[in-house]
């Protein structure tokens, strides 16, 4: 990553021209893994707005990914940053508390 002003750069990944080497269309991606064309576009051209967001953009980026023989990781790393995402789980709090309450208002 280059540095720019005190900001990161993230260099282009240019998965078109990866896609094109590998003698694959973007309606056969389309046909084989049931993501609009309209997506894979989106992806390639890096305007990961244009995708549907949470769970199914980074599966959408998985399969595009795994359909042009790149690695997932390298592809996702570029939408975390550009998306802002915060790659790790989030984890949830439970208060025993809550758990009691549920537990006692659902014999009700």
């Amino acid at each position: 990553m280059a540095l720019t002003s005190g900001v990161a750069v993230v260099p282009k990944l240019n998965l078109s021209k990866v896609r094109e080497r590998r003698g694959v269309s973007l309606k056969q991606i389309s046909e084989a893994t049931k993501i609009s064309v309209r997506f894979l576009q989106a992806i390639e051209a890096e305007q990961f707005d244009q995708l549907p967001g949470g769970i199914f953009s980074t599966s959408y980026i998985r399969q595009y990914a795994q359909q042009v023989g790149m690695e997932e990781s390298r592809v996702l790393a570029v939408y975390n940053d550009r998306m802002q995402v915060d790659p790790r789980p989030v984890q949830k709090e439970t208060s025993s508390e809550t758990l009691f309450l549920f537990k006692h208002s659902a014999g009700r």
